[in-house]
């Protein structure tokens, strides 16, 4: 009586089993259960938002994903000892969401700009299949730099679907312009003191005499006194299935 039960609760294990496997082997969820890709091949498409902090590089797209979305900070302009106004803050702007790429074939490329010393900063933009900046937001981002005489980086300069300006510099000798940031600009230096940094992540400019605080951010005015550096811009990207 017990091998007999046993034998039951075993055929009746493999049943389940046999029914979850047929469920789990159709449709893309299928390709995902067992390490395959979106396209049912290579493996799982890596998720998750990538940040690039400096330099210039690319990236072969990964194995199972179709779609990327970039998105481009700009670098903080700086002052000189001989500077008469507070450097400017770094834009922001993103790509089209969800650009077509294919596995093992599409790149995207990317040059980070750096915070400038006593100079203007330096734009970053990502392509999508092209290694030079974008002309059009289907293909990518970039994000103006800020400059070293107190003028934020604009959204006339930038190419994006969403763009944000950096923060101006104040124009006597004061603190740097904000970092503009992925959810908002960066805020101008009303006095001393740098501007706000735009929301969540847009790096707050530097108070007079001092280097930028943050992502982006201009650094304030040097006063006779000091050479300040801007913040560092950077890159993103997203891909996805």
């Amino acid at each position: 009586m017990k091998k007999s039960l046993a034998l039951l609760s075993a055929l009746a294990l493999f049943a389940a089993q046999a029914n979850a496997a047929t469920i789990i082997s159709r449709g893309p969820a299928s390709a995902y259960a067992f390490g395959f890709g979106a396209n049912g091949a290579g493996g799982t498409c890596p998720i998750g938002r990538v940040i690039v902090s400096s330099g210039t590089s690319s990236i072969v797209t990964p194995s199972g994903c179709s779609h990327v979305t970039v998105e481009a900070y700009g670098g903080g302009g700086g002052s000189t000892p001989s500077g008469t106004t507070g450097a400017g803050g770094g834009a922001y702007a993103i790509s089209n969401s969800n650009i077509a790429v294919t596995a093992g074939s599409t790149v995207v490329y990317w040059s980070v700009g750096a915070g400038g010393t006593g100079t203007n900063g330096g734009n970053s933009w990502v392509n999508v299949g092209s290694n030079t900046q974008p002309s059009a937001s289907t293909t990518g981002a970039l994000a103006a730099a800020g400059s070293a005489a107190s003028s934020g980086g604009s959204t006339a300069a930038s190419i994006g679907a969403t763009k944000y300006a950096g923060g101006n510099g104040y124009p006597s000798c004061g603190g740097g312009g904000g970092g503009a940031g992925s959810g908002g600009a960066g805020g101008n230096s009303t006095s001393g003191g740098g501007g706000a940094g735009g929301t969540p992540d847009g790096g707050l400019g530097g108070d007079t005499d001092s280097n930028a605080k943050g992502l982006g951010g201009g650094g304030g005015c040097g006063g006779g006194v000091a050479t300040t550096t801007g913040g560092n811009g950077q890159i993103a990207y997203t891909f996805s299935p």
